[in-house]
């Protein structure tokens, strides 16, 4: 999906095929499983980005 809002306070929001979800965690490949908001803080994901 694409991200539409990215916020450390408000969460991640990506665009799906039915709608826009929510990312309450996120796990990249490797590392260990975190909240959406402890992923934002200290990163900038731009609105646009992709997750695949």
């Amino acid at each position: 999906g694409q991200v539409v809002k990215s916020s450390a306070k408000e969460g991640l929001f990506v665009k799906v095929a039915d709608g826009v979800v929510r990312l309450s965690e996120i796990q990249l490949e490797g590392g260990k499983r975190m909240s959406d908001n402890a992923f934002l803080l200290g990163r900038n994901i731009e609105i646009g980005t992709k997750f695949e």
